[in-house]
């Protein structure tokens, strides 16, 4: 296995070069591209830029017919290109090339799904080839005298040699700064919005693979976009043979320079059949850049050119959004093929994710999708006025910027149509008791803690608890720091407990002094409410001090953490909270409908001599049932178990730390952005949580003209409440939003406030 540390760019590159190798060519791969980028800064001479991995064999075994002693860099999913020039050329002729692989999927190592065949048979299909091969280990006297071997192996068997390059045998190198691309005005990201907005709403949408697919999942996704994971270069055969067998529907391949020169034979195939109703657009960056960037031929090659060559009907470039809607309209007016190149500038969202949905479960829906227009009226007899024929509209992402509900993994919307089961039955209580167990993990409980999942919101789960733990005689003091304290208060009030109202003023901070003055003075309180992210305001309370503080008085304390939990640090063991209240569809991203309980096995045990406040959020009742009986005390929201069920995965995967980091880096980069466009933050650095701004309107800005306009361009802003309202507005970076998200609302919150103010000037 490779160590932590990898060997040098130049150390392999040197000593490949001393030994007499070179000129290096193939197609470069991210565990391999720090070598290549020292290539071309350091030797750009010995670096020769390869279509395919085929080609790079056949372009290395002609070097060697001439003298030369070649070097193909290739990822192992690359193979099968390189296995016909292997197998059949160098074999044949016995002409030897030494081939760095990198082992992209190999077992034991977490990978995206298209590496995991080939990295299970990487091995036996080069020794398949008679390619002999050695796993790189990151040793510079290994590399040295394993390169020596290599060299004295061709030369005795004239067959080829490998190195098998597994992550992180090499160290990472100098970045890779792409030139920047003639005529390119858009991101790639914009450049797909607007071809997409001039489609047809049933339009197929073919994506390649790498950055292409991800951000089109990420911003418009729907059921007629295919994501074509791995295969590069596949992407515009797949959309031809989509478009001759479904000829009825508009089909529109997004293609990549890097993918589109792949597989450059694809175009004389598009060309040769000449479907009328298939676009093909190519989103040249010039680069490879999900790899690091390394440039492709693209500059040097007129793919338009190349198109009108083998057939296409029409070719155009169009490089902003005018020119793309009009060519695109212009395009699918004419009919196809048609070649429309579009110049972007590289770089993408550093945040941007990979697929969400599996590539089964992408191609299911979009083979659904293809199917649904003809399958409904040949087995229902719809006619074309029944409205159940309509294809579905293009679903337009909104931005969620409200805390809650937020935008969730495609994951866990998925999962939303898990299979028809019966709550009574052993397949919910599986997941019941997976979702249970998850809960108690993300609190920061130990096995003497357990939960309870409520179907309801979290303000059931509030509710659940204040009703169920506070004894006949006992009573609660309210701390109130903003609207949700005030809700805690007020849920007491509503059940006839004796309140004591701790009135602290919204977004100001809560002091042990008063707490601990407050029961020093009523005995009859036994436990004290607080909310630990006081959404009205975005202020997170110090829960563990007003726990601390409690407990010096002999009181229990209840937490509201249903905006906080999963991105802020609460650890019931340590901070010795003794009720928490939660929520899945906030901080968690799960859906709306559960809430949950988290609490002491000790202190569920006690709720049977307690009053019986309410029947349907009675916390002992669901207990027993949870617990003893394994099923709902009622019929549940069976659809939101199993997204939870998958939302707590991807929260525990990725850590509460790590979550929260996610979410302030957001806020930061929202809050910075608020502050120059003139808007003034309520609170302090040190009392603001992770996932929630508010901030103060400037003059002449009122909050339903930005609500209107921000909504218009995709994002869902909340307002302020009671005292704040008005005057202030409330921003979430809760959920899958990204740094460019939120660039895009800046961009347009800088437009709108410009105009506003601007008219209010004049």
């Amino acid at each position: 296995m490779a160590a932590a540390t990898g060997l040098g760019a130049e150390v392999i590159v040197d000593r490949l070069l001393e030994a007499g190798f070179g000129p290096f060519t193939g197609v470069p791969c991210s565990f391999l591209g720090p070598v290549i980028s020292h290539l071309q800064a350091e030797h750009p001479g010995q670096y020769l830029v390869s279509g395919n991995e085929g080609e790079a064999v056949a372009l290395a075994a002609g070097a060697r017919l001439a003298g030369r002693w070649p070097v193909v860099i290739l990822q192992n999913s690359g193979l099968g290109n390189a296995v016909n020039p292997l197998t059949s050329l160098c074999h044949t002729l016995q002409v030897p090339v030494l081939l760095l692989v990198t082992w992209r999927g190999e077992p034991g190592r977490p990978d995206e799904p298209q590496h995991e065949l080939m990295g299970r048979i990487t091995p036996a299909m080069l020794t398949a080839m008679d390619v002999r091969h050695e796993l790189l280990r990151p040793d510079a006297g290994w590399f040295e005298r394993t390169v020596g071997e290599a060299r004295r192996h061709m030369e005795e068997t004239g067959r080829p040699f490998a190195l098998v390059v597994p992550k992180g045998a090499v160290a990472p190198g100098r970045s890779v700064t792409s030139p920047p691309v003639a005529g390119a005005k858009l991101r790639r990201a914009e450049a797909i919005r607007h071809v997409v907005q001039s489609l047809d709403d049933d339009a197929l949408i073919v994506a390649t693979t790498g950055k292409t697919a991800r951000e089109l999942e990420r911003d418009l996704d729907r059921p007629e976009n295919l994501y074509v994971v791995g295969s590069m270069g596949c992407a515009s055969s797949v959309a031809l043979g989509i478009a001759l067998h479904a000829p009825e529907r508009q089909v529109v391949v997004l293609d990549g320079d890097g993918a589109a020169l792949m597989r450059l034979e694809a175009l004389a195939g598009i060309g040769g059949h000449s479907p009328e109703n298939l676009l093909h657009i190519v989103l040249d960056n010039e680069a490879y850049e999900s790899t690091g960037g390394q440039p492709t031929m693209s500059p040097v090659i007129d793919l338009p050119g190349v198109a009108r060559a083998c057939g296409y009907r029409g070719t155009a470039v169009a490089a902003d959004e005018p020119a793309i809607r009009r060519t695109v309209c212009r395009a699918l007016r004419e009919g196809g093929p048609q070649l429309v190149r579009v110049p972007v500038i590289p770089g993408s969202d550093p945040g941007l994710g990979r697929p969400a949905l599996a590539p089964p479960a992408s191609a299911a829906r979009f083979s659904a999708a293809v199917a649904r227009p003809t399958e409904r009226v040949a087995s229902a007899g719809r006619t074309g006025t029944d409205p159940m024929d309509a294809a579905p509209p293009v679903r337009r992402r909104q931005v969620l910027m409200n805390p809650g509900p937020v935008n969730a993994d495609e994951r866990v919307r998925a999962a939303l149509a898990g299979p028809d089961v019966c709550h009574r039955e052993v397949e919910f209580t599986d997941l019941l008791l997976r979702v249970r167990d998850k809960v108690t993990r993300i609190c920061g409980g130990g096995d003497d803690h357990a939960s309870v999942v409520l179907t309801g919101s979290g303000t059931a789960a509030v509710e659940a608890i204040i009703s169920s733990v506070v004894p006949r005689d006992g009573g609660v003091l309210a701390v109130d720091n903003g609207h949700y304290g005030r809700r805690m208060y007020d849920i007491a009030v509503a059940h006839g407990l004796t309140t004591q109202h701790l009135d602290v003023g919204w977004g100001e901070r809560i002091h042990q002094a008063d707490i601990g003055r407050a029961l020093a003075a009523d005995e009859r309180l036994t436990h004290v409410l607080v909310v630990h992210h006081e959404t009205s305001t975005g202020m997170r309370n110090d829960v563990a001090a007003v726990a601390a503080e409690a407990h010096r008085y002999g009181r229990e304390v209840i937490v509201d953490a249903v905006s906080s939990v999963g991105a802020e640090y609460l650890d019931m063991r340590a901070t010795g909270i003794d009720w928490l209240a939660g929520s899945a569809n906030k901080c968690l991203e799960g859906m709306p409908g559960l809430g949950f309980v988290c609490g002491r096995r000790s202190g569920f045990a006690t709720l049977d001599a307690l009053p019986r406040r309410t029947f349907s959020l009675d916390l002992h009742r669901h207990y027993l049932a949870q617990e003893i009986a394994g099923a709902p005390a009622f019929t549940p929201g069976v659809p939101a178990f199993y997204a939870f069920d998958v939302a707590l995965d991807l929260a525990l995967a990725e850590g509460v730390a790590a979550r929260g980091a996610r979410y302030a880096r957001l806020a930061e980069q929202l809050r910075s952005g608020l502050e120059r466009l003139g808007f003034r933050l309520l609170l302090g650095p040190e009392d603001r949580a992770v996932s929630l701004t508010a901030a103060a309107l400037p003059p002449g800005v009122e909050f339903a003209t930005v609500h209107a306009a921000m909504r218009d361009a995709g994002f869902v802003i909340y307002p302020a409440q009671e005292v704040l309202a008005g005057g202030y507005l409330r921003l979430s970076t809760m959920g899958t939003m990204t740094a460019q998200d939120v660039d895009e609302f800046l961009t347009c919150l800088q437009a709108l406030v410009r105009t506003t103010l601007a008219a209010d000037a004049g």
